[in-house]
């Protein structure tokens, strides 16, 4: 990926002519998703180039993202510039693109008529909530930005990461098949893709790490569709590899640990195991340490995970955790909006 060539239609464009998207900005990104991601990036496609934002976390306390990266428009206002917005399941070397969650087609002249207005476009969901994309618009700017102020032009891997990308989303694809069908070919489907993902990737793989824990993602919810309680431990064992892939610092160790830790809970859930619940605890607190300082918005939702956790382990078994989770729909739900708990570094 580079910058370079925006940069240099920016220095080749007349000042008066000039036209760039400077912020993008996103309400309730995580509506309709069903899986925990590390961020959300969009990709914006000009005469079929694609150039994509960083990856970036949602704010807890708004819902909100915003990226103050720059897109160069094209003069002519006929032009279409497509807008797609997806939830991202790693920060560092993702496999496949991600959930599209949202997508908007509008033409230069219609982006600036919004930007113009400030008016959001909006999408609303599968669950009721509606989500927002409000695009703001420059003219004329003066100056040159630095080069790291654009957006990335996204580059298709080789083709034998290529393959491995497919592999995956073909596999996620069918899993959200499975979330809303409950056919249970589906989530056979989606699971042996995944498997194949993973034997794909090797010991010392780069993506080994990503492939554990998408095919985990899969497998945590086997227990549910086979009603057997030693399930859960598949997809333990994968975030537990998972986790000692993610190295302390790693930009995606904190969804690892996290992970983890809840899925720990869930089996106490099922087996009543003290050391279950006491290592998930372990591992969301550390989870916590890893993010930010600013933790205010995550205190009620911790808390709640927490609080039917008895501090006295005899009395374990009037644990209340199946008030979040004693289904696959609330499992799901837990999943869903975990994201808000953290503020990645």
């Amino acid at each position: 990926m580079s910058h370079h060539s925006q940069l240099e239609s920016w220095r080749q464009t007349p000042q008066d002519k000039r036209l760039s998207i400077s912020s993008i900005h996103v309400t309730a990104p995580a509506a309709g998703l069903r899986r925990i991601p590390a961020g959300y990036y969009v990709a914006v496609e000009i005469d079929g180039t694609v150039w994509r934002t960083a990856v970036k976390a949602e704010v807890p306390s708004s819902n909100i993202v915003q990226w103050d990266q720059i897109f160069v428009l094209p003069a002519d206002s006929s032009t279409t510039v497509s807008l797609r917005i997806f939830a991202a399941f790693e920060f560092e070397r993702m496999l496949g693109r991600g959930q599209l969650m949202r997508k908007a087609e509008l033409t230069v002249g219609e982006l600036l008529h919004h930007s113009d207005q400030s008016l959001p476009i909006f999408f609303f969901p599968d669950g009721g909530q509606s989500s927002s994309l409000l695009v703001k618009v420059d003219r004329g700017l003066e100056g040159e930005p630095d080069a790291a102020q654009f957006g990335q032009r996204y580059s298709p891997r080789p083709n034998e990461s290529r393959l491995l990308g497919q592999m995956t989303e073909t596999g996620q694809n069918l899993l959200e098949c499975y979330r809303r069908t409950r056919r249970i070919s589906d989530y056979h489907a989606a699971t042996e893709q995944l498997r194949l993902a993973l034997d794909y990737c090797g010991s010392d793989h780069p993506d080994r790490a990503a492939a554990l824990t998408n095919l985990a993602d899969a497998l945590v919810i086997h227990p549910h569709i086979e009603e057997s309680d030693g399930a859960i431990n598949a997809p333990i064992s994968l975030y537990q590899e998972a986790l000692e892939l993610r190295r302390s610092g790693h930009p995606d160790r904190p969804l690892a640990l996290l992970k983890l830790g809840l899925a720990l809970l869930y089996r106490f859930q099922l087996r009543k195991n003290p050391a279950d619940v006491m290592e998930g605890q372990d591992l969301l607190n550390r989870a916590q340490c890893v993010c930010s300082d600013d933790n205010s918005d995550i205190e009620p939702v911790m808390d709640a995970i927490r609080s039917p956790t008895p501090t006295n382990t005899s009395s374990h078994r009037s644990l209340e955790l199946h008030r979040l989770i004693d289904s696959q729909k609330r499992w799901d739900a837990l999943l869903t909006y975990q994201h808000v708990l953290f503020r990645y570094q």
